[in-house]
């Protein structure tokens, strides 16, 4: 640590292509400059994430529902209590 907060030595950041990818590598380094003008903005550094996110992990579809995950007895139907003592009152019912 000393030698990065006195001699201003780069952060030693070795982890393998497998653990970490080279892009990811490359933002995390230039995040970590000791000289802040060359460092990424905080909305350049979120923009570079989101554009390496869907780089490298592309959206899959969705999994599709299978029959047992349905709603049956999973109360799905939102709770209406509130709607219901506000019908009371006026008078209706639910």
């Amino acid at each position: 640590m000393f030698a990065v907060a006195v001699k201003q030595q780069p952060l030693p950041f070795s982890l393998p292509p497998t653990r970490c990818p080279p892009q990811l590598a490359r933002l995390v380094m230039l995040c970590m400059d000791h000289d802040p003008i060359r460092r990424p903005s905080a909305l350049e550094a979120v923009r570079e994430l989101a554009l390496l996110q869907q780089r490298l992990f592309p959206v899959l579809p969705p999994p599709a529902l299978t029959a047992t995950s349905g709603s049956q007895g999973s109360g799905s139907e939102p709770n209406n209590s509130s709607h219901n003592k506000n019908n009371s009152i006026n008078g209706t019912s639910a």
